[in-house]
């Protein structure tokens, strides 16, 4: 992985995201999140967005993912931020190719970030 960005979200980023996924039970998952293991407050919201979106609208899959992240939180940010990659590993292909891919998947993640409903 080279320079790839890196998600910086607000906790008014992750409050609205939650209330956009699952508007009916937004207090619900606001507090399953609080279980998200990290270092730092900023890592929490990180990987708190990447299950928001793993989940896609699925309330019955915030557990699980809570539980892969907090065995080891690349693993939902790795999906949810660069799905493409995640699912190609370390296979061969040019800088070129990877640098393509990774802007893709950006760009599909920060699509996502973006959206009103």
């Amino acid at each position: 992985m080279r320079n790839q960005p890196i998600a910086s979200i607000s906790q008014g980023q992750l409050d609205f995201l939650i209330k956009r996924e699952f508007p009916e039970l937004s207090e619900i998952v606001s507090n399953k999140l609080k279980f998200v293991a990290s270092d730092t407050e900023s890592g929490r919201r990180r990987i708190s967005v990447a299950i928001l979106k793993l989940a896609n609208r699925d309330f019955g899959k915030l557990d699980t993912l809570i539980e892969k992240a907090n065995f080891d939180f690349r693993d939902v940010v790795s999906q949810a931020e660069y799905p493409t990659n995640s699912l190609r590993g370390f296979d061969d292909r040019t800088l070129e190719q990877e640098m393509s891919e990774h802007r893709a998947d950006w760009e599909d993640y920060a699509g996502w970030l973006s959206k009103t409903e």
